[in-house]
Order: C-alpha cells, then structure tokens, then sequence
C-alpha cells in the first residue's frame, strides 16, 4: 500500500469513527439532560452530593481495576492471545478484589465522609466492578480494530437505558437509589453489547512474563489515571466535608451540565484519536499534522459551546432545572469557559498516551494533583464560589503549559498551535459577548431568551469564522461531506 493510500485509508477510519461516536454521542446528550431535567423536579441537591461521594470513591477504584493493562493491549504494535487473556484474568481478579474491599470497608468510608447514608448505596454501586472484570479486553479489541460504531452504539444504549431506568426509579419514589440505577444499568447494558460484539473469549492463560510489559507501560497511566482522577474530582470530598452534601450537589449538577460537550466531542476525539496517534507515532510528520487538524476541528466545535453556554446559563439553568437551581447557572458561567481548556488537555494528554510517554504523564499528573487540592483547600474559606474559582484558575494556566511541552516533543511550533485556534476561539468570544449584551437588554421568558440568544450566537458565530477562517473551516467542512459520502 502507498503512503497516499495509507493516509487516506486512515483518515476515512478517523471521519467514519467520529461520525459515528458524534452521532451516538448526540443522543446520549439528549438522554443524559432529559434525564436530568426530569430528575431535578423529584431529587433533591443532597441526593445528588451524596452519590457525588460515592461516584468519587468508586471512580478511584476503577481506575486500579486493571492497572494500565488494557490501555496497553491498545498501543502495543502487537498483540496475540496470550497477551489478551493474561490481561483478561489479572483485570477480573483485580476487579473482584475491589468489590470485595467495598463490601467490607463501606461503613468506614461513609464515616471518612462523615456520611454515614452512603454505606448501603456504595455496596450496591459496587456491582458495577464485577460487570466491568468482563468488558476490558473486549473494548481495547474493539478500539484496535477501529470498530467505533460498535462502541459508540454500546455506550449509547448504555446511557440512554440506564437514564430511563433512573426516571422510573425516581417516579416510583427513589431518591439516592434512582441515581444508583442509572450508573448501574448503564455499566450493565454496555459491557453485555461490547463482549458480543468483540466476539472474544478468554483462555485459560496467564503468563507473568507476557504481564509484566504490559504493566511497566500501564502502571505509569494507572498511578497517572489514579492523580488525574484525584486532582479533577477532590472538589467532591473537599466542598462534601468542607461545605456540605447540598453544595456539593450544586456543584455536581454544574460539573454534569458542563461536561456533557467534553464527553461528546472531547472523549470522542480521544478516543478516536488515541489508537490513530499511537499508529503512526513514529511518523512525526503525520502526527504534527493529525494533531493541528484535530486542534483546529476541535475548537471550531468546541468554543461555541463552551463560551455560549456560558453566556446563556441563567435561561438555561430556569428552564432545565426549575425552582430552587440558580446557584447551578453561577457555577456553569465560571466552568463552561474552563471546559473549552479542558477539552485541549485531554487531546494533549491522549498525544501523550499514544507516544507512550507513561513516566511523564505520571509526574505530571502527580504535580497537578498537589496543586489542584492545594488550591482548593486554600480557597475553602471563600466558600463555594471560591472553590471553583481556584479549580478554574489552576486549569487556565495548566493547558497551555501542557500543550508547550507537547509541542515540543513532537517538533510543532507553538505558534502554529496559536494560529489554530485563534479564529474559533477569537469568533466564539465575540458571539459570547453579543449574547451578553443581548440579554441585558431583554426581559423574556427563558424559553423564549434561550432560543433567541441560541439563534444570535449561531448567526453570529458562523458569520465571524466564515470572515476570519473562511478556507480552513469550509475544507474541514468539504472533508467531511465527502468522507460521509
């Protein structure tokens, strides 16, 4: 095959697998706020701080449960079964351990919490690690075969079920337990559809030898994954002891509200990009392209939302949530903006992963947990506000510190990163602004401001890009239609 041919080979995987991953990732948006529009008229704030702890406790444990092996099934060159059934039988073991510790150990971590109603939903949350010991090396065979339909329709239905179940639940009366479902039944659905879909079964294999390479690689990413986990979520202990379960409740439906457009479109990206990158990471040349392209598309998605959503959140906060949510439209105003930096970190971050860079990846991570907690623990004082305002601040100046030093492992002038986004951010900051001085000079309902603003910042922001970015935004655009073709 020619170089020509492998490129567009490769770049048809990468239009095929984000067209699929945005479609289904479109209805998973759908779901996940109807869901939560639903759900914040029945539960209450405390309801959704006390499953914030426990998501927290278990999201740390998760990210043990296999010790970096299945990311490294992922961007290791080559594979056979013996690699993939040591890594099955050392992440089963590992996940049924970590079910095992939350049985016994839940009351104790309630009352770290100083919140003892946990216990009882933490054990049942923990089912969800027996389920995932089976998904692991089924989901890397599916991202080493590119097969993104099949995971972007089994995450899908995943979420989509699991908030219907949720709704049900909480109709019939269920406060912290409608919440347990939906994460639950949504583990449940996926994993079932991915290991039919991987049409893989385990052997009865384990060798050391062919474990322990996968583990220098994954142990990095683990102890990384474990700090980056820490550092983007300590606000859950810190603001559940420090303030109390109903701030942390605010906060936790902020954080949803805002990260529904980063589970969208940046996770999509990562995960369409990671097995891409890690394929041609000995090629710089392509991968300095892949990346700019992927940058540049990335923020021409991603700064209208997050700078929108944040010029709209009063209407739409009034109009989601109802009664008794305004702190939450405050909060989305100072994160939605963050996101956007967000968004770049985990692009960059996932360049990392895919050049195999697991030493540095950890003492970074390492380095911005200290930092993070630091900052919040130092912004307590000021109260809720407060808090978000030091977590924002340490990810403005984290992001493009990371991105230089992306950039020069790979060989990129930073400049050329600048001039990537400079026109969808620049075009984004004005159709923000617009917003802003529209809606201080009307008075409507929310729903009729929030389709009007909605409809002045589309206007405006396609106007501004087409005058600022005209060529590069119409051949991304021409790609697409073309591969989708």
């Amino acid at each position: 095959m020619t170089e020509g041919a492998a490129r567009s080979g490769l770049s048809r995987v990468v239009v095929s697998g984000v067209r699929w991953t945005v479609g289904a990732r479109l209805v998973r948006i759908v779901s996940t706020i109807g869901a939560l529009a639903v759900l914040s008229r029945l539960l209450t704030p405390e309801a959704f701080g006390t499953v914030a702890l426990i998501m927290f406790v278990v999201g740390l444990a998760q990210v043990l449960g296999d010790f970096g092996a299945r990311i490294a099934l992922v961007q290791r060159p080559e594979i056979d079964e013996r690699d993939r059934s040591t890594a099955f039988w050392f992440n089963a073991a590992l996940f049924v351990l970590l079910f095992a510790l939350t049985q016994a150990f839940a009351p104790a971590i309630a009352d770290l919490f100083d919140t003892p109603e946990m216990t009882g939903p933490l054990r049942w949350t923990s089912v969800i690690f027996l389920v995932q010991a089976f998904q692991g090396v089924s989901l890397s065979l599916l991202e080493r075969r590119y097969e993104f339909r099949t995971i972007a329709l089994a995450e899908t239905a995943g979420s989509v079920l699991g908030s219907l179940a949720a709704v049900i639940a909480a109709l019939l009366g269920a406060q912290i337990g409608a919440l347990i479902v939906q994460v639950v039944g949504a583990t449940v659905v996926t994993t079932g559809i991915l290991l039919v879909r991987a049409r893989w079964r385990p052997r009865a294999i384990f060798d050391p030898a062919r474990l322990m390479p996968l583990l220098r690689f994954g142990g990095y990413l683990t102890l990384s994954g474990f700090l980056q986990f820490a550092s983007a979520n300590a606000h859950r202990p810190i603001v559940g002891s420090g303030l109390s379960p109903v701030a942390l409740g605010y906060m936790s439906v902020s954080q949803q509200v805002v990260s529904t457009p980063i589970k969208v479109i940046a996770q999509m990206v990562r995960k369409v990009m990671f097995p891409v990158l890690s394929s041609i990471q000995e090629d710089e040349v392509r991968t300095r392209t892949a990346y700019l392209r992927t940058v540049h598309a990335l923020m021409l998605v991603m700064a209208p939302v997050c700078l929108g959503l944040a010029a709209v959140a009063g209407p739409f906060v009034a109009l989601l949530l109802g009664d008794g949510w305004e702190t939450v439209a405050i909060l989305i105003a100072m994160m939605a903006p963050a996101a956007l930096f967000g968004a770049q970190g985990d692009l960059t971050a996932t360049l990392f992963l895919a050049r195999g860079r697991g030493r540095f990846i950890f003492f970074w991570s390492l380095g911005l947990a200290v930092v993070t907690i630091g900052v919040m623990l130092a912004c307590l004082p000021l109260g809720l506000i407060g808090v978000v305002a030091g977590r924002v601040a340490v990810q403005v100046v984290e992001v493009p510190l990371h991105t230089l030093v992306a950039c020069r492992m790979i060989g990129l002038p930073p400049t050329a990163v600048l001039r990537a986004v400079a026109a969808p951010i620049g075009a984004a900051l004005v159709m923000a602004a617009a917003v802003a001085l529209a809606r201080r000079a009307l008075d409507w309902p929310p729903a009729l401001e929030l389709g009007a603003m909605i409809a002045l910042g589309a206007a405006t922001y396609c106007g501004l890009l087409l005058a600022l970015d005209r060529r590069r935004s119409l051949d991304l655009l021409r790609a697409g239609l073309a591969r989708s073709g």
